[in-house]
């Protein structure tokens, strides 16, 4: 229901009505910082109370400030720099309705203070940025020693300032941004995947060497899921009669606003996205395993029962990364099939290899995988190795035999 002024009239989204009777507009201004006014009139046409100093009217002023918001002629709004851009689309983005996810967020203002904030593009002025300066940046990039993957994740987050400065803000006529990246050499790395026999020889491995990890590494390539919602995964995500998992949050480690340090916290999965897996036989009942041991100690944000403990705490994220490379590096000295540069999306990709290979449906691979693309899903659909290629060509020699 709406609010109303002492004349029974109804306030705006932002106006209010002091006690005293004078009215109050509260904002955003371009800086991304909370604004007041105030006039003792709510439109042009109200008298000013006697004794009170003539003024605009708060309807007349709110137009000034939608004027100014828009940005395109402001001149506080033309001496925006690239970083104050940034921290107003971070604010104020908005993707169908929804504003930018904390952990979207929180990367994208890390990778901003390392690689931007600091630098002559971020200090600039977001009207003078040409094209020129942009592919300055991504040179200092790659020249800094960078991949040309950081440099396409720049690229992909300054287009979408850009784009928003432009299309929201109204404050350039076209996003720098255009056709930057084509100066830049180089390519995104191909989707590493693990072969048949590499598959088999760690997992038999870990199995033999590892009992702790084993169950993590089966999980990991078996449904597919990220190390953020593996070390999440809690004995009532898991229908053991129906042998379903269900994936809906993700542990990360972090220090929140007001904390004093970092810790981990539960949070909604990439994309925001709930999964219900089918589980194979033979993880089922090593997950059952591991529920029937799980205790309800360990409590962070309210979720007990973790599957995936360490001396009594949950891992970090990192900390999984870590244990999980230092077993396949041990896995290498004596292995025949060696693995190079090994991470645990590898274990991923290749579950998703693995499925697209036996022929699932892409939009069932999708829904599992969590993408928020099917484009994603169906790079996995093109990725072609050597040894799929040798193995459909001797099955197809086989056939006509």
């Amino acid at each position: 229901m709406s609010r109303k002024d002492n004349k029974g009239r109804n306030l705006r989204t932002g106006e209010g009505q002091r006690k005293d009777g004078m009215y109050m507009y509260r904002y955003t201004d371009l800086a991304g910082k909370r604004q007041t006014v105030y006039s003792w009139r709510l439109t042009e046409l109200d008298r000013t109370p006697k004794g009170k100093k003539e003024d605009a009217s708060l309807r007349e002023k709110e137009e000034e400030i939608s004027l100014m918001l828009k940005g395109g002629s402001s001149i506080q709004a033309k001496k925006l720099t690239l970083n104050e851009v940034f921290d107003i689309y971070l604010e104020q983005k908005r993707h169908k309705g929804k504003a930018l996810a904390v952990t979207t967020k929180r990367n994208y203002r890390s990778e901003w203070d390392k690689n931007v904030k600091d630098t002559a593009l971020g200090h600039k002025k977001v009207t003078d940025i040409c094209r020129a300066d942009i592919i300055l940046f991504y040179s200092g990039l790659i020249e800094n020693g960078l991949s040309y993957g950081t440099a396409l994740f720049f690229h992909k987050l300054l287009n979408s300032v850009f784009n928003y400065a432009m299309d929201s803000m109204e404050l350039i006529g076209k996003n720098p941004c255009r056709r930057a990246l084509d100066n830049i050499e180089g390519s995104q790395k191909e989707t590493k995947t693990l072969t048949k026999a590499q598959d088999a020889a760690l997992l038999q491995y870990v199995r033999e060497n590892d009992r702790g990890m084993y169950p993590i590494f089966l999980l990991m390539r078996e449904t597919m899921v990220r190390t953020g919602e593996c070390i999440a995964v809690t004995k009532s995500d898991i229908d053991f009669e129906k042998g379903i998992l269900t994936i809906d949050k993700q542990l990360l480690f972090y220090k929140a606003e007001g904390e004093e340090t970092s810790r981990l916290h539960i949070s909604k999965t990439k994309g925001r996205n709930i999964r219900k897996i089918p589980l194979k036989e033979n993880l089922l009942q090593v997950l059952k395993g591991l529920a029937e041991q799980a205790g309800d100690d360990l409590c962070i944000d309210g979720v007990r029962g973790f599957l995936f403990q360490k001396d009594g705490s949950a891992y970090r994220p990192a900390e999984l990364r870590s244990e999980m490379c230092r077993m396949v590096t041990e896995y290498n000295l004596s292995a025949k099939e060696k693995i190079e540069g090994f991470t645990p999306k590898i274990l991923r990709h290749t579950g998703c290899t693995m499925y697209a290979r036996e022929g699932m449906d892409v939009s069932v691979l999708q829904y599992i995988m969590g993408h928020k693309s099917s484009y994603t899903t169906m790079r996995f659909y093109n990725h072609v190795t050597e040894e799929r290629v040798l193995d459909t060509f001797k099955e197809h020699i086989q056939e006509k035999v």
